[in-house]
Order: structure tokens, then sequence, then C-alpha cells
């Protein structure tokens, strides 16, 4: 009888790089072994930084830089360091570390964040209590080529009372960190290591940095939250426990509350396992039997109904961002968070203040929004291609290009949005909407045909257009797509009208479309209050 095994070629090491992270969930993969090799020596630890002067918390730096025009990623950290046992068991993928009662579980983190961020990358270390340090570089291309052999060398240099681990990756894939995208990292390992990081008058246990700006952890305060007239806050804890076959016990506790002010970035549910957030704020997780459709809606609820979910003895996915439910866990969990939250969400749908509704944005916000568009209009660029400076390709190339785009669109056959229509005559349309991840940076962000009979329209988001990397959060997202969208179907809609229509025709089909969303909200408000 033949033998069959499974062979895992070396070269699937660079599929990690197509792996789902963003920069901030690869970061925390790093973040992670740096606050389990506190958690586990803690009490070694802070008797050093006690005799080091030092606060008895562990320190993690992030920086992220550029050297004579290569970008770099480095997390620096003060918590054990390793021997080179555990190196060198830390560099086996797939082999989970020695004690695994922490976040590091998998032997995986480590390895696909950091190829997900570069090519190469180095780690140096120093244990405390042992003599010397080790440094090691990773070639991830060499090793998919079959050369397994790393670049050790032993640092004699350092002494037994020096503990540090320095991670740094180079050759990246990943060179979009700067900006917005650094405000994004700081906001997002804000939500993820709030538990850690503690507040200014409750310290936590690490003490994080990105580019040397220190990262609090105060997301909510007392004065967030809504008051009864005994002054008592709208904030309640819950704790419910299951017992699934074989005994394996989960439990879901937390606290959920009402905030004083709406603020959907803030609003929804935070899930948290071994006290780090795998989803939550600034991209709340928002179960639909107590927020809404999908993503939720923006009413009162949405702004300010706000809680934290501290989950135990369930499976987080493989990037942390999220929960790997299985069975009916789900159903079960979010079934029993709407008992828990009926009361405060008639509570918060009845309290309708103007300064608690924050569907309309604000002076301030309207003063800001203005000034950076001033700025926009005033550099260079904007103004080179506003006086057509740029010279655009001929018109039957764009024309061709433009007629390539749109036969693609007849090959494809999943759409994320499907909706029948009519015509005021009764005759059967149908609108679809996609989004397509293989046009480029420089195609059209939307592209849309109509079918032969004129009874179809298709619809593509182009999610390679630059305008997607300015955009933070599923708001900003709905609101972009639905721009998009809602400016090709006005498109659309004036040439059935068959004749030649003028730009402001166009404009004023997309400003009704564009008013939809409100109109419905207002409606469904309507009926729950004369409900």
């Amino acid at each position: 009888m033949s033998k069959v095994n499974m062979v895992i070629e070396p070269e699937s090491i660079l599929t990690y790089k197509r792996l789902t992270y963003y920069p901030w969930t690869a970061l925390a993969e790093l973040i992670d072994n740096s606050t389990t090799s506190y958690a586990l020596n803690k009490d070694a630890l802070d008797a050093a930084y006690r005799a080091e002067g030092a606060d008895e918390r562990v320190e993690v730096r992030v920086t992220i830089g550029e050297t004579e025009g290569e970008k770099w990623v480095r997390v620096t950290d003060t918590a054990l360091g390793m021997d080179l046992p555990t190196l060198i068991n830390s560099l086996k993928i797939g082999r989970p570390p020695v004690d695994t009662s922490h976040r590091s579980k998998y032997g995986m983190g480590m390895k696909t964040a950091s190829c997900w961020f570069g090519d190469r990358w180095t780690i140096t270390t120093s244990r405390l209590g042992e003599k010397g340090g080790h440094r090691v570089t990773i070639d991830v291309n060499a090793i998919a080529a079959g050369n397994n052999d790393l670049n050790y060398e032993f640092l004699k240099n350092h002494g037994e009372n020096e503990h540090f681990t320095i991670i740094e990756i180079s050759s990246l894939h990943q060179t979009s960190l700067a900006g917005r995208t650094l405000g994004r990292i700081r906001t997002y390992l804000q939500g993820i290591y709030r538990k850690d990081l503690g507040t200014e008058t409750q310290p936590g246990e690490i003490r994080l940095y990105v580019n040397d700006v220190a990262i609090s952890g105060d997301v909510f305060k007392d004065t967030d939250f809504l008051q009864d007239a005994s002054g008592n806050l709208y904030k309640k804890p819950f704790n419910k426990e299951w017992t699934r076959p074989g005994g394996k016990r989960q439990v879901a506790q937390g606290w959920i509350g009402i905030l004083e002010s709406g603020s959907r970035s803030k609003a929804g549910f935070s899930l948290f396992e071994s006290g780090r957030m795998l989803k939550g704020h600034p991209e709340a997780w928002r179960p639909q039997g107590i927020f809404g459709q999908l993503l939720g809606t923006n009413d009162l609820i949405n702004q300010r109904l706000v809680g934290e979910v501290e989950l135990f003895g369930f499976i987080p996915t493989h990037t942390k961002d999220d929960v790997s439910w299985q069975g009916d866990e789900q159903d079960e969990v979010e079934s029993y968070l709407e008992e828990v939250a009926k009361d405060y969400r008639q509570v918060a749908q009845a309290r309708r203040k103007h300064s608690d509704d924050e569907r309309g944005p604000s002076a301030k916000e309207r003063a800001m929004a203005v000034s950076e568009l001033r700025t926009e209009f005033g550099t260079p660029e904007f103004r080179e291609v506003f006086n057509d400076r740029v010279p655009l390709p001929p018109r039957e190339l764009i024309e061709a290009d433009l007629a390539t785009l749109k036969a693609n669109l007849a090959n494809r056959r999943e759409w994320e949005i499907e909706v029948p229509l009519e015509t005021v005559d009764g005759e059967p349309m149908l609108a679809r909407v996609g989004i397509d991840e293989d046009l480029r940076t420089n195609d059209p962000y939307i592209v849309w045909q109509q079918s032969a009979s004129g009874k179809q329209v298709d619809v593509v988001i182009n999610w390679n257009h630059p305008a997607i990397e300015m955009i933070s959060g599923a708001d900003d997202l709905v609101v972009y797509m639905r721009l998009a969208a809602y400016e090709a179907l006005s498109e659309w809609q004036a040439v059935r009208l068959g004749e030649r229509v003028r730009p402001d025709e166009i404009r004023l089909i997309k400003g009704r479309l564009l008013a939809i969303a409100y109109a419905t909200e207002f409606l469904a408000r309507n009926e729950d209050r004369n409900a």
C-alpha cells in the first residue's frame, strides 16, 4: 500500500504577504509577543524595572522610518527577551510557545505579520539574567527558494541585566505607513490595547509609543455616560456562562452603557479576548438584532449605545481581528446581548436633543472640512489638473480603454448588490453594484454599463483608486460608495431619457438619490415612535 504524506513547500511562506492584515493588526501581532512576555514574567520584570528606577510597566515602541530611501518598521520592547532555545522555537512556523496561557497561542503571528510587512526582517534580543544576546536575519525569498539557514550572530556585549527584543522589517511590501495611515495606526492600537494601557489616573501594564507619541488608554470616562435623575450612570455589567459538550466552559462578560452625547465612532460593542481587543473602536461590532441593518444605521441607538464584551473560551481568528465563531456561538451571544440591551435601547432611542444627534456635522467639523478643501484647492497638483496642463490620452485610447472595462462587466459572476427595479410603465429592470479589486489605480473610480435591452445596469467601484486610501472606517466608506454608485445611476437615468441632458439635470437626479438614505431613516424613526 502506498504511503501518502502532506508536504508543505518552502515557497508557501510567500503566501503570508497576501493575508488580510491591516498595518495595525500586523503590528499588534508583534506587540502581543511583548505583552505576553511581560505577563508571563511579571514578577521578575517588575523587580528589574524597580532596580532600573523605571515604572513597573513594559515599554513597547513602534517606529516607522526611512533610511537612504528604504522604508522600515521596527518594534522594540523591554520585556524578558529570549534565550537561544526560545528564539529558535519562535522561528518554527506553527510551533506554539511553551506557555500558551496568554496571547501567544499558535506560533504563527510574528512570522505571518513580519512576512506581510516585508521580505527581510532582523530579530535582536537579550534575555534578563543571561549574558550576551542574539541576532538573526530572515530573508523570506531565500527561505522560499529552499535555503533555511538563517544568518545568526551571538552578541557578547550584553550584560545579564539587559532585557529587550527588537524586530526590524525592511524590503517592505506595505509602504503607505505615513500621514493618515500613521494616525489610524495610533487610533486602532489605542483601541486594541486600551485595557493594557490603562488611564491617566490608573496606569496599565504597558507603555506604548508610535513614532515617539505616547498612546493613552483613555477611550471612555464616566463623564461620557448618560445619567438618570438620581445621578446614576447608564452603565451596567453583564455576565453569561455556557457549558458546551465535553464540559467546555465559555463566558461573555463586560458592560453596556449609553453615551451622553452621540458619537458613532465611539458607539457599538468592542470584543475582547485575553484582555486584548479583537474588534471594536473605532470600527465597532454591531449585532444586527441590536443595531439594525448590516454595519448599523445612523440612528441614535447607533450613536449612543456602547459596550465591551470580554470572551473566554472562544477562538480568535488567525489575524486576531474577530472571533472565529463555531456552530451557533454567535447567535447565542448576540441573543443574550439583545436581552441585556433591551431597556437601554429604548432609553437611547427616546432621548432626542439636537446636541445628541451626530448625523449632521457640527459647525466646527464644517469649518475643518472647508479648511482642508481650501488647502487642497491651493496645491500645485490641483491647479495643474484644473488648468488641464496634464495632457489627456487621445480620445480613441480613452474610448478603447473604457470599452474594455465595460466589456469585462459582462463576465463578472458575483455582485455585492442586486436590486430589482421597474420603470414607470411597470417593466422589470435590474441594477447591480460590485466592488472590483482588479482595476488599476489610474482606471476610473466607477465604471458602468447598460445592457443591450436597456433594462439592466451594472456598476463597479474601483477598489484600487487612490481616493479609497483617504477613507477612514465604515461610515466614510458608506458615504463614498453611495456617492460613487448614485453618480453612475444618475448618468444611466440621464441616458435613458433619450434626449440631450444638461449636467445640472444629472446633478438633480443624483441629489434625489442621495436624499433617499436620510428619508428612509426618518420614516423608520417615525414608525418606531408611533408603534
